[in-house]
């Protein structure tokens, strides 16, 4: 074992600047729409089953997750699951992580190695991989019912791996050497990520989808579209995301009204139905009653359908538009104040009495 002098402790400079770039590629692999390397998946793939004693399959190629399930139910589905190498290569993947990890802590200070988890793996598993994957789950059970859990959805991600692989491919360029067999799985579960997505492995048969074609991320909200899936696979099967939250297409289809906000059940459903009608719309439609106003604007207080209380402050920028219009802004508000000055001031994370107009000014 190395001797404590030889531990990784912090990156330099240089290798700062490589863990952006690291993160850049990786986060483009997960949001890649580029069509599937066939030939190179099933290459990666073959050589799995390989590492298990296994025959190569043969390759069922899908464009959805959700035409990849109607495929396996078209080979039946019963005789499939008790024929899954899913839960061996699983097995493989997990002990192949679990064999670099060790290299790992024998090599790099346990801060330096939270700092990086966070800042790579957890970035992208957060922000693509695990929401991603449950937004694809929601929308599976939305189209096929909620008997698809029988089958398993599954562990074999492909390009949504790239949480899990990307943190020791970058350990490995910052001077890490894994044991040869790890080395190459480390370099077949790359080769996955980089050329398909999602992907099921059976005696002799395998089913493996196509990217998307079409996905809507930004930093600001996560996955979302407000006009059609956020998510779009190329059999145009779609997921429709807003800001980040699974929503049913038929909720998202149809057109928003007061009478649909009132009777929707799911109060997390029942924000995105808002949020789609218009906050400031929503309380002038709904009769928002004036609570208190002062010098800094009005506060307004509706009560939202499920016997919620949702306050909002409306306040006049003070600096005049080209016309001389002065813009008015509706702030929703956690909590409830006495007055628009504490309400105002808590958007700033201030307690009542903190906040001093001429003084934030």
């Amino acid at each position: 074992m190395p001797s404590k002098t030889d531990w990784i402790r912090a990156l330099t400079p240089e290798q700062e600047v490589l863990l952006t770039r690291f993160r850049d590629e990786w986060e483009q692999i997960e949001l890649c729409t580029d069509a599937a390397d066939r030939p190179r998946a099933e290459a990666a793939i073959a050589n799995l089953y390989r590492d298990l004693g296994k025959n190569v399959p043969r390759f069922v190629w899908c464009d959805s997750p959700l035409s990849a399930y109607r495929a396996m139910d078209d080979e039946g589905r019963g005789a499939l699951v008790a024929n899954a190498h899913w839960p061996n290569l699983g097995e493989t993947e997990y002990n192949f992580f679990a064999s670099v990890t060790a290299t790992i802590r024998k090599r790099v200070e346990k801060d330096l190695e939270n700092d990086l988890e966070r800042r790579l793996e957890d970035w992208l598993f957060n922000n693509f991989g695990g929401s991603l994957a449950d937004d694809i789950q929601h929308g599976l059970w939305n189209s096929m019912g909620r008997d698809i859990p029988n089958l398993r959805i599954t562990d074999l991600w492909g390009q949504q791996d790239s949480a899990l692989i990307s943190p020791y491919l970058f350990y490995e360029a910052i001077g890490l050497q894994f044991e040869s067999r790890a080395r190459r799985l480390l370099g077949l579960w790359e080769e996955l990520a980089r050329s398909c997505m999602w992907w099921w492995g059976y005696e002799n048969l395998c089913f493996v989808c196509e990217r998307p074609e079409r996905m809507l991320w930004s930093e600001n909200t996560g996955f979302h579209c407000a006009d059609g899936p956020a998510i779009t696979f190329r059999d145009g099967w779609g997921v429709y995301v807003w800001k980040g939250l699974y929503v049913p297409p038929e909720m998202m289809e149809a057109p928003v009204t007061l009478k649909a906000i009132g009777e929707m059940e799911n109060i997390e459903y029942q924000r995105v139905l808002i949020d789609r009608y218009g906050l400031e719309r929503y309380f002038e439609d709904s009769g928002a009653r004036e609570v208190a106003r002062d010098a800094q604007g009005v506060l307004l207080e509706m009560e939202l359908p499920g016997g919620r209380t949702q306050q909002i402050v409306r306040v006049e920028n003070p600096t005049p538009g080209p016309g001389g219009e002065r813009r008015i802004y509706l702030l929703p508000l956690d909590g409830r104040f006495e007055t628009p000055t504490d309400a105002i001031g808590s958007t700033f994370g201030l307690p009542p009495g903190a906040y001093k107009p001429t003084a934030q000014a």
